[in-house]
């Protein structure tokens, strides 16, 4: 039962955020880019995290601390920034390191008419997987904020979409990839798109993180609309899956060359492929036609 409280708790986290960074990138379309849009990303995110709170959306209660501005030292006597932890208590309590990524959604369309997207690569991903690894969350938590932790993970909330390997390698890590769905930067580009922009729009990868996908397809469900049982399982089983791939057990437990990386890796291009289908199915459902 604690197992599942695990689940439910994570999966409401991240399809609020998912659904919160998607109204974002739509509002922020005719506002001209500011110097410090990471940071202001960073602050809505821990806006984000206390409007959950109150909500009471979750039984769990969570909090969020923005911590950019105050470097960690790790194993190395290297020093790290972490732009936002998210704390979430129970037993087992649960963190997310967070690192976001921001960009000038204002000019959007006019760098996709110069086939320019401000990517987000696998390196970022490795270099995520280092700091933290270098840091050791759960010594971490404890030095710093006087608390303790049972799982933590690593969670990447960017308006920047990701290539399709970095996608594959997050999952592959278990770190929580939240971006805009590719209907949102569809919008951003309006109804007249041309064949250039078509073009560059394809390069984007279908990819709604499967605790979002779940949801979704869970309030249609409740709407009285049929939606396959076999399908919500799919999506409740990765997401359960995802809660044992905490960086403990990534990290400390095992090497991070691991083989089983190799074997998650093929697991996980697999369930991209059903992620995808899934994702269409979800758009028809929806009315919404890519």
């Amino acid at each position: 039962m604690k197992a599942e409280k695990e689940v439910i708790a994570r999966i409401n986290i991240i399809y609020h955020l998912w659904k919160k960074i998607n109204q974002y990138l739509l509002a922020r379309r005719n506002v001209p880019i500011v110097s410090y849009a990471g940071r202001e990303l960073e602050e809505m995110l821990v806006s984000w995290i206390f409007e959950l709170k109150k909500s009471k959306a979750i039984a769990n209660n969570v909090f969020a601390f923005r911590t950019a501005n105050y470097p960690f030292k790790g194993k190395s006597g290297v020093r790290h920034k972490i732009d936002v932890v998210i704390y979430v208590v129970g037993r087992p309590a649960l963190c997310f390191l967070v690192e976001c990524k921001n960009f000038d959604i204002y000019n959007f369309r006019e760098n996709v008419k110069k086939g320019k997207v401000p990517w987000v690569r696998e390196n970022v991903i490795y270099s995520m997987l280092m700091r933290a690894y270098d840091l050791c969350p759960k010594l971490f938590f404890e030095k710093e904020f006087r608390i303790n932790i049972e799982r933590s993970y690593c969670m990447l909330m960017t308006t920047r979409p990701l290539t399709s390997t970095a996608i594959l390698t997050a999952l592959s890590y278990g770190i929580c990839v939240i971006q805009p769905e590719i209907y949102s930067y569809k919008i951003l580009l309006s109804e007249e798109v041309s064949e250039r922009e078509k073009d560059t729009l394809k390069k984007f990868p279908l990819f709604i993180p499967p605790e979002a996908l779940y949801c979704e397809l869970l309030n249609i469900q409740k709407s009285k609309h049929p939606i396959s049982k076999i399908n919500l399982k799919i999506l409740y089983d990765f997401c359960r899956e995802n809660i044992n791939k905490d960086l403990e057990n990534l990290l400390f437990k095992e090497n991070i060359c691991h083989k089983t990386y190799w074997q998650d890796l093929i697991k996980n291009k697999e369930f991209l492929k059903k992620l995808k289908y899934l994702s269409y199915y979800y758009y028809s459902m929806e009315g919404k036609f890519l």
